[in-house]
């Protein structure tokens, strides 16, 4: 994805990707207060990583919400 410039912010493009990526550390977030925070912004501003991480210019986002992070059990067997 490249280097990230002064002006990008990470995330990630759903809440199913940020459960995945932190997982192992759920309850270490959640304990700690660890806030979503939701934006809107176009397609071009915006890089997509294959595990739904996210590069983004944060001057070309609207913040949408925030709300504490309550982790998703992951299905380990489908």
């Amino acid at each position: 994805m490249r280097g990230i410039e002064r002006e990008e912010r990470c995330g990630f493009d759903s809440l199913e990707a940020l459960n995945a990526w932190f997982d192992g550390w759920t309850n270490t977030l959640e304990a700690s207060g660890f806030i979503v925070w939701e934006y809107d912004l176009p397609d071009w501003a915006a890089r997509v990583g294959r595990m739904g991480q996210v590069v983004f210019n944060a001057k070309e986002a609207v913040r949408v919400g925030s709300s504490p992070w309550v982790p998703e059990q992951l299905e380990l067997f489908a």
